[in-house]
């Protein structure tokens, strides 16, 4: 049996029409999808960026003020309060003399710096992505201090599975509809 016998509709002008119209907002639809994903990465990662900034900024002046008077313990305790947050996966504190006062990681990264014990001086925390944020301690203009802050890659994708499942089910929802209805 010929082909065109069992497929007649396959000629007509509405399927044309219909199959390039679908074609065409799957298309559009794909290039829309694809730069609000550019959109939600930046904007995840100047989020989680802004996360770190505000958090080392809340403990600068406590940790300014402990390392200037050389108390170890509340050292260790701001250090460590800090990694609690979502957005860092480490901490290191730095007095001046570049010696560490201070190393905390994360839970989640400090399971990774356990399995994986070597560890280089640019990414002390064996993080895939490393990004680190550096913060000078000065009291009465002299540097008492530094606080180094790691972040990492992995975060702002972990941040971000959320918001691109709910892109993709939205874009998934519209092409359904827009068949349904042509």
């Amino acid at each position: 049996m010929p082909q065109e016998r069992l497929m007649p509709w396959r000629h007509s002008l509405v399927f044309k029409i219909v199959g390039t119209t679908v074609f065409v907002y799957f298309l559009v639809t794909l290039m829309i999808t694809a730069l609000q994903m550019y959109n939600e990465y930046s904007n995840t990662k100047n989020r989680v960026f802004t996360e770190v900034n505000i958090a080392s900024d809340s403990i600068q002046s406590p940790l300014t003020e402990a390392m200037w008077n050389l108390n170890e313990e509340v050292i260790n305790r701001i250090v460590s309060g800090l990694v609690k947050n979502p957005s860092i996966s480490g901490a290191i504190a730095f007095n001046s003399d570049a010696e560490v006062s201070s190393r905390h990681a994360s839970i989640k990264t400090s399971k990774i710096t356990d399995d994986n014990s070597s560890s280089s001086d640019g990414n002390p925390f064996n993080l895939q992505n490393p990004i680190l944020f550096n913060f000078n301690l000065a009291k009465d203009e002299k540097i008492v201090g530094r606080l180094a802050v790691y972040t990492s890659d992995d975060i702002i994708w972990e941040q971000l599975i959320g918001g691109f499942s709910h892109i993709i089910f939205n874009k998934v929802i519209e092409i359904v509809v827009l068949v349904v209805v042509l």
